[in-house]
């Protein structure tokens, strides 16, 4: 297994990965659209993301198979922060290959490249029941820095 920077060819793969994701992050907030990357709009931001120069986009890769992804970007408009923060927007591993450290591998390269971008810190936004993906950030030394509230008005 390699992890290496994602390619407009990995598209169709990362798309399912995104699929399965989504279908995951809808259990955790109802205000999430079920399918929405499924669409031309949701496909195009997608491969966005992909082929964006600014966003660091990672692939674990099996054989030629796309077993998981990682991205994020350094966030330049925060102009009350002394130092580079990155930001980690989506992590994925497919469900039967879980448990198996890739996760940890993907974390690992996209902290190594966030800081050859100059940043000092990642901040990762995970929802609360999502235990799965807290106990990883736990487990490789993430601190829990801010609480985020929401309200259906």
């Amino acid at each position: 297994m390699i992890i290496r920077k994602a390619e407009e060819i990995d598209f169709k793969q990362v798309l399912d990965l995104q699929l399965e994701l989504e279908k995951t992050e809808c259990k955790f907030d109802s205000n999430l659209v079920e399918g929405c990357y499924d669409t031309n709009e949701g496909k195009r931001r997608l491969k966005n993301r992909i082929m964006d120069k600014n966003q660091i986009f990672l692939v674990a890769q099996s054989d030629d198979e796309i077993i998981g992804f990682i991205d994020g970007r350094i966030m330049d408009e925060a102009i009350w922060y002394k130092e580079k923060v990155g930001i980690l927007e989506h992590i994925c591993v497919g469900k039967e290959y879980r448990k198996k450290g890739i996760a940890m591998l993907l974390l690992k390269k996209f902290e190594e490249e966030i800081k050859k971008m100059g940043a000092k810190y990642i901040q990762i936004l995970a929802f609360p029941n999502n235990n799965p993906a807290i106990d990883l950030y736990k487990k490789y030394g993430y601190k829990e820095y801010s609480v985020y509230y929401s309200k259906k008005i």
